[in-house]
C-alpha cells in the first residue's frame, strides 16, 4: 500500500529546526509513527522519514 506523504501532518516544528535536527527527527518520528502502522512500519518509516526530512529542511533557513 503506497504511503500518502502529502497528508502526513507534522505538528509543532520549531523555527530553528535546521539548527536542531534532533528535534526535527523526533517530530518526524512522531508524525510517522502516527501515520504508519506496524504491518508496514519499515517501508513506511523509510519513505516518511525522507519526505519529512525534506519538509523539515526546506521549512528552515540554511
Amino acid at each position: 500500500m503506497p504511503i500518502d506523504t502529502d497528508h502526513i501532518v507534522i505538528s509543532h516544528i520549531p523555527t530553528d529546526l535546521v539548527s536542531n535536527l534532533n528535534v526535527c527527527h523526533n517530530a518526524c518520528h512522531n508524525a510517522c509513527h502516527s501515520a504508519c502502522h506496524s504491518a508496514c512500519h519499515s517501508a513506511c518509516h523509510s519513505a516518511c522519514h525522507s519526505a519529512c526530512h525534506s519538509a523539515c529542511v526546506s521549512g528552515g533557513s540554511h
